[in-house]
């Protein structure tokens, strides 16, 4: 019988040694993204029936407000999670509560390894980022994870002893399977549990990191960093994107600096990057408008908007809409405009969600940049 561990956590030391931990220890390791709210966490232990919770201390708030959540819902009837704390300098956040550090420092020396008795026992339970319905969740397969890790690190040109600067969330698919990857190549890891374009050139500088990984949010704003802001590259930087298409001013901009990207595409479902688009030779020779023919429409690449039919003699503008989803949900779900209009049917009555879907294609972008 598995048992689900649940970490809300960004990427820190704990954060990595957890996917060797958890699952060594013949648990499924969960964890949740930082951004989602106290009621998404508590909903997302609920269906996990996790166990164990560990929090990091600057989510302390939102996972104790989780778990009063759980501990006030009818429905439930399993028993909380355990909750351990993980501080931010390695101290004791609260004598309350279990100490990740403390557990570590009073385990017994002698632990045998918990194998996995088939391939395709579970390692992870991950959930989709609710983009379009509300999280789903995937379970990684040990098989699974170990093929697409492999297969990341050979695409994404990871040789022996890289040094990979944590920019991707551990939290999304495991980032992207290479907390595993980067350990398989015997790699250093320089972890952030925040940053600014200025950290990603000043910490590329001190650590000399060969890898990274981002979404076009972290592209973007590494390529219009103030000057400021920036460093000479040590070394030449790999870096793995996805998400939605790169403009060409923003590739010839990273490749201006010193960055090579790789372009990939993959889900949650598919264990993180699926196809990944590798660069030919006869590429270079090309003009930079013609390497990419796609825009972002936005600084996000894809953003909500929602098509809202209003009730007879019912008003409402476009903000109260907007402000309405704010209240009531993680703030990256909710939508960035509103559009007022009738809703395709069918003859039963459903929403012909693709007709929708050219419609926003049709309009292009509505978030002003």
């Amino acid at each position: 019988m598995h048992v689900q561990v649940a970490v809300l956590s960004p990427n820190v030391p704990a954060m990595y040694e957890l996917h060797f931990a958890v699952p060594m220890a013949g648990a499924i390791l969960c964890t949740l993204n930082t951004r989602h709210d106290a009621a998404m966490v508590s909903a997302l232990l609920k269906h996990s029936a996790a166990k164990v919770l560990f929090v990091e201390s600057g989510l302390l708030e939102v996972g104790r407000a989780a778990l009063n959540n759980l501990a006030g819902d009818q429905t439930s009837a399993t028993a909380l999670p355990v909750l351990i704390t993980i501080s931010h300098d390695g101290g004791c956040i609260n004598s309350a509560y279990n100490d990740y550090e403390s557990l570590i420092t009073e385990a017994p020396l002698g632990f045998d390894i918990r194998w996995p008795l088939n391939e395709l026992d579970p390692i992870a339970l991950n959930y989709t980022s609710g983009t379009t319905a509300r999280p789903k969740g995937v379970i990684y397969s040990h098989r699974g994870a170990y093929l697409n890790t492999i297969a990341t690190a050979l695409t994404y040109n990871i040789t022996v002893t890289p040094t990979y600067l944590w920019t991707v969330p551990m939290f999304h698919a495991n980032g992207w399977n290479l907390s595993w990857g980067i350990a398989m190549q015997g790699g250093t890891n320089v972890f952030l549990r925040h940053f600014t374009a200025k950290v990603v050139f000043d910490k590329i500088s001190q650590h000399k990191v060969t890898h990274m990984g981002g979404a076009p949010t972290v592209l973007n704003m590494i390529v219009n960093a103030p000057s400021g802001d920036r460093k000479p590259l040590p070394v030449i930087v790999h870096i793995m994107t996805g998400g939605a298409a790169r403009p060409p001013n923003i590739l010839s901009g990273m490749e201006e600096l010193g960055f090579i990207v790789y372009q990939m595409y993959g889900l949650t479902e598919t264990t993180g990057p699926a196809t990944i688009n590798t660069w030919m030779p006869e590429w270079d020779t090309l003009p930079t408008e013609e390497r990419s023919r796609l825009t972002l429409p936005t600084d996000w690449g894809e953003t909500p908007c929602a098509f809202v039919k209003l009730k007879t003699n019912v008003d409402a503008t476009e903000i109260e809409i907007i402000n309405y989803c704010r209240d009531k949900l993680p703030h990256y779900m909710a939508p960035k405009a509103v559009v007022f209009a009738d809703l395709p049917k069918t003859s039963t009555g459903k929403t012909q969600k693709f007709i929708l879907r050219q419609k926003a294609r049709a309009m292009g972008s509505l978030v002003k940049t």
